[in-house]
């Protein structure tokens, strides 16, 4: 029933990507191919060209219904339900508030993965905002670290290959430093006073978690695709607003609307694909830049582990020169593990460096 429903509603938003444009250019095949990879997950009809372009612009994890996609779903319905469930004076003296938004955010965020096709990285990421919705609803601190290593054990006990597989090394890797990276920067961003200082500071921090993301994967991505992107930075900056709060709203929307109304829901369709036309476009233009992608060489298993030791020490370095958190270890030997960290880095650099003259 369940299964059979999300698979005819897969169908009907399909044939009504296909029947919104009469037009058969390349452009218009490109944006509907998008399209259908964002709303239903159904990748298939996206050309290996335009693949490639969005690799080498730095953005190719947008065609992948992932933790980006789910997660803006979950934060936009959670905001919604919230400023809904304000105006029930009972739940709102009740002090549930925060607690029935999160449950009612779990309906849309099911029904978005399962409208995806429940693919491996959707389930991964339909679990991993379950688990920090369930922190919300049992009213306790998000310690995100704690919450991605749950939904990370929840993953393995139900599919324990999927520690192999390239998607959950690279969502995971991602997550992990970002957030240890946003948390060194909190402190910073928490500072801004006034609303054009707090708009700075948003910007700021969603170029931090572009740049955390790009830096924490790319030993990954070399490893799996000997391709890194020197434009990523500035592309995810124009294409993620674009595509995961215009588009995919948009798209979604057009999937609930046209339960009551075909009309509104083609308007709502069109409006995302002129939207998700335009990011195509910027794409095409970034990726076609001389230089915007380098081919690289494949990463070994000692030199993957030595880049994240350095990242590791670093951010223990500027942990203890920027703010002291409460820790059980006494400053100097945190000092020692940090500055232990980036000396063993360094030196096993040299030491791989040299490994290598020698072997050419």
């Amino acid at each position: 029933g369940q299964r059979t429903f999300f698979e005819k509603r897969r169908t009907t938003i399909s044939e009504m990507i296909d029947n919104l444009e009469a037009e058969t250019t390349g452009s218009a095949q490109d944006v509907r191919a998008v399209s259908k990879a964002l709303l239903i997950g159904d990748r298939k009809e996206i050309a290996s060209a335009l693949r490639e372009k969005f690799n080498r612009a730095g953005v190719g994890h947008l065609l992948a219904i992932s933790g980006l996609h789910i997660g803006i779903v979950a934060g936009v319905t959670f905001a919604f339900f919230r400023w809904a469930v304000a105006w029930l004076s009972p739940v709102v003296w009740a002090g549930w508030t925060r607690r029935t938004a999160a449950i009612l955010t779990f309906l849309p965020v099911l029904a978005y993965g399962f409208l995806a096709g429940m693919s491996p990285s959707t389930q991964r990421a339909v679990i991993m905002v379950s688990v920090f919705l369930l922190t919300l609803l049992f009213d306790r601190d998000q310690d995100l670290i704690n919450t991605i290593g749950i939904a990370g054990m929840l993953i393995l006990i139900i599919n324990p290959p999927a520690l192999f597989s390239i998607s959950f090394q690279l969502s995971f890797t991602a997550v992990l430093v970002i957030v240890w990276g946003l948390s060194l920067l909190g402190p910073f961003l928490q500072k801004a006073q006034g609303i054009k200082a707090a708009l700075v500071a948003k910007g700021v921090a969603f170029m931090a978690v572009t740049l955390l993301a790009t830096v924490g994967t790319a030993p990954l991505v070399m490893t799996y695709f000997n391709q890194v992107s020197l434009i990523g930075l500035v592309v995810n900056v124009v294409a993620i607003p674009l595509v995961g709060f215009l588009a995919v709203p948009l798209g979604l929307l057009a999937v609930f609307v046209q339960l009551f109304s075909t009309g509104l829901a083609s308007v709502c369709l069109q409006l995302s694909h002129w939207i998700l036309g335009k990011t195509i476009l910027v794409i095409d233009f970034f990726s076609g830049l001389p230089g915007a992608a380098l081919k690289t060489i494949t990463p070994s298993f000692v030199e993957i582990g030595l880049f994240y030791l350095l990242l590791a020490g670093f951010f223990n370095w500027f942990s203890i020169r920027h703010h002291e958190k409460p820790s059980h270890l006494p400053i100097g030997v945190r000092q020692g593990i940090a500055y232990g960290m980036l000396l063993l880095a360094f030196f096993g650099g040299v030491l791989d460096a040299g490994y290598w003259i020698h072997q050419r």
